[in-house]
């Protein structure tokens, strides 16, 4: 049983609201790169797998992309719910993705890339788990050798910003009683869960 703010220890966030990560977060990507660029599916791959796929002929035109950076603002704030069970804690977070572009249109795709996003349908994906392009680097041209041969290669860095939300299981005081004493009171008050009596 995992522990609340009454039990002491650490506290883990609830599973729900669901934040997109790690893998959930990479087939996202996928899907926005895949859908804005043209690319066929299996053409747009996650850099650093397991199981590497197969290097493609240099003549075709491909994608790769890798989450680098998860950069969260520096204050979160928390809100309490109205039953007094909860606190969600809200954190803003920039997401800074390499898009590697290999191929005779290599630089083509990574302008499709940074064009397409400025197109508002093209970020409703994005908008539906709460986030929302903010930015693109250059296009840097840069060329890999690979088996004496030079593959046509550009990045491009897109920048995500989204918002996170987790909630913890911190309660809050709904009742209390007792007896208040103090030296500027002339009588203490007895608190029940109604209220306070003089």
């Amino acid at each position: 049983m995992a522990n609340t703010s009454a039990t002491g220890g650490y506290l883990t966030p609830n599973p729900t609201p669901v934040v997109t990560e790690d893998q959930a977060l990479r087939q996202l990507i996928h899907g926005v790169i895949q859908g804005v660029t043209g690319l066929a599916a299996d053409r747009v791959r996650q850099a650093w797998q397991p199981t590497p796929a197969p290097v493609l002929p240099l003549e075709t035109n491909w994608g790769a992309f890798a989450i680098m950076v998860q950069r969260g603002d520096f204050d979160p704030y928390t809100i309490e719910n109205d039953i007094g069970t909860f606190e969600s804690m809200t954190r803003n977070e920039e997401v800074e993705i390499l898009c590697t572009f290999y191929g005779p249109n290599c630089q083509a795709n990574a302008s499709y890339l940074r064009d397409g996003m400025a197109i508002s349908q093209n970020n409703d994906v994005l908008f539906s788990v709460g986030a929302a392009v903010v930015g693109f680097g250059d296009i840097i041209h840069a060329p890999e050798l690979v088996n004496d041969r030079f593959v046509d290669r550009a990045d491009i860095t897109m920048t995500l910003r989204r918002q996170i939300v987790r909630s913890y299981p911190i309660l809050s005081f709904l009742a209390a009683q007792g007896t208040i004493y103090s030296e500027t009171l002339s009588e203490p008050w007895v608190v029940d869960p109604q209220g306070v009596i003089p």
